[in-house]
C-alpha cells in the first residue's frame, strides 16, 4: 500500500505547470524531476543539496530521450519549479533572478528538495513509482 505521503507528492508533481509555446507542451518540469530522481539512484546526490551541475547532462540526455534536440534550458525548470511546492533554492543574494545558467551558479548555494520527499525517494520502489507515474501522467514516450 502506498502511503499517503507518497500520493500527496505525487499529486504535487502532476500539478507543475507545464510550459507552452506556440501550441506544443513544454515538459521541462517533468523531465527536470526525472533527472533529480536519476541522480539520486545512481547516488550523484547523496544529500539533500543539487548543484547545478549535478543535473546539467542528465536532464539533457533525458530530454533527448523524451522529447528530442530542441531543449527548454534547464534554468527554466530548476528556477520555475520553486513555485510548484516541493523544489526549492537556498540564495546567497535572494535579489537576484535567476533567468540564466549563470545566475543560478553565481547566486545558488544548492538546491533542495522537501526533506520529506528527500526521504521518499531513498527508497527505490518509491523511486520506481514516482518515475512511472511521471511517464505515465505527462504521456512521456521515447522520441524515435
Amino acid at each position: 500500500m502506498v502511503s499517503d505521503c507518497v500520493l500527496y507528492y505525487i499529486d504535487l508533481i502532476k500539478q507543475v505547470n507545464i510550459g507552452n509555446y506556440r501550441g506544443q507542451k513544454i515538459f521541462a518540469k517533468p523531465i527536470f524531476i526525472l533527472a533529480i530522481i536519476d541522480v539520486i539512484e545512481r547516488k550523484c546526490v547523496v544529500v539533500n543539496r543539487f548543484q547545478y551541475g549535478d543535473l546539467q547532462k542528465v536532464y539533457s540526455s533525458i530530454y533527448k530521450f523524451y522529447i528530442g534536440d530542441k531543449e527548454t534550458p534547464m534554468y527554466k525548470p530548476f528556477n520555475y519549479m520553486q513555485n510548484d511546492g516541493f523544489w526549492h533554492c537556498q540564495m546567497t543574494d535572494a535579489t537576484i533572478p535567476l533567468h540564466s545558467a549563470k545566475a543560478i551558479r553565481d547566486n545558488v548555494e544548492y538546491a533542495y528538495l522537501d526533506n520529506a520527499l528527500w526521504d521518499l525517494l531513498q527508497e527505490k520502489d518509491i523511486r520506481e513509482l514516482v518515475k512511472s507515474e511521471i511517464i505515465r501522467f505527462f504521456k512521456l514516450e521515447p522520441n524515435n
